[in-house]
């Protein structure tokens, strides 16, 4: 659940976006624009309101208008949480498959884990600008966030 600056409710559900307005729901869906129905996640950002789907893919809400972020990746699952860094940059996390970094033109970078394990991240949360810390299925980790040994980097195309 998340507000926007004109006061609206924004309500994530398995059959799409549900806006209340007060008085009453607005549904938007995929025929609205949106990634995909199932919202999992969503923050809102000065630009406007981020959610991220169960397929991984991601919707952005500004200006009265969706635009939809499909995310070129065979094994993307959904998106688990969203935090902006310390630079104001916005990172979305996937269950099992590292993260999205997303700058303020909206060039989507892939973060992934230098792993043959997988990590599921279900939460996590800046500390300050290299270090993070998250909640896992069965753990909490603390990291120095740097692309090197632990984690690699990905452009994604538009």
């Amino acid at each position: 659940i998340n507000q926007d600056h004109l006061g609206y409710l924004w309500i994530g559900t398995g059959d799409g976006l549900a806006r209340y307005d007060g008085y009453s729901f607005r549904i938007f869906t995929v025929e609205d624009s949106l990634a995909e129905n199932y919202a999992s996640s969503s923050i809102k950002t000065e630009e406007g309101l981020w959610f991220g789907h169960m397929s991984g893919d991601l919707s952005f809400y500004s200006k009265e208008r969706f635009t939809k972020f499909i995310i070129p990746d065979v094994q993307k699952t959904l998106i688990t949480d969203f935090e902006v860094d310390p630079d104001n940059t916005l990172w979305a996390a996937s269950y099992s498959n590292g993260f999205l970094k997303i700058n303020k033109k909206q060039d989507i970078e892939k973060i992934s884990f230098d792993s043959e394990e997988t990590i599921i991240i279900n939460s996590f949360s800046f500390i300050d600008e290299d270090k993070i810390i998250s909640a896992a299925a069965h753990f909490i980790k603390f990291d120095r966030f740097h692309i090197g040994p632990f984690f690699r980097s990905t452009l994604i195309e538009k």
